[in-house]
């Protein structure tokens, strides 16, 4: 495959994951799908990352640490920790749980309290 120089490596992972053919010892159709790929930080991208578990092919990828520092300013859903809703979600949750408590509280030897 030979593109551009200035043009970047990680459009081109599928093609080159499809590319690969491999002779087995034995005779017959070559191997399409290796058992693993090993690859650069260039290649961490969300979508060669879901290409590889679609075709079931394990991926040893290092994270850029700027997409780890990302993914730790964000809340348990995907969202901001500062996003309005977050905090909505979060008082709804809080509110629901000590209403529970109170409901089903039980003393040690499991009978409900009165």
């Amino acid at each position: 495959m030979l593109t551009a120089g200035q043009r970047g490596d990680s459009p081109q992972f599928a093609t080159v994951i499809d590319g690969i053919r491999v002779a087995r010892l034995s005779g017959g159709r070559p191997r399409t799908r290796p058992d693993r790929v090993l690859a650069d930080k260039a290649y961490t991208s969300k979508a060669n990352r879901i290409y590889l578990r679609r075709r079931g092919i394990k991926a040893t990828i290092p994270s850029k640490a700027d997409q780890d520092a990302n993914r730790r300013t964000k809340g348990v859903e995907g969202r901001s920790a500062t996003d309005p809703s977050s905090f909505m979600l979060n008082a709804e949750r809080t509110l629901a749980a000590q209403s529970r408590g109170r409901q089903s509280r039980r003393c040690d030897a499991g009978a409900p309290l009165q």
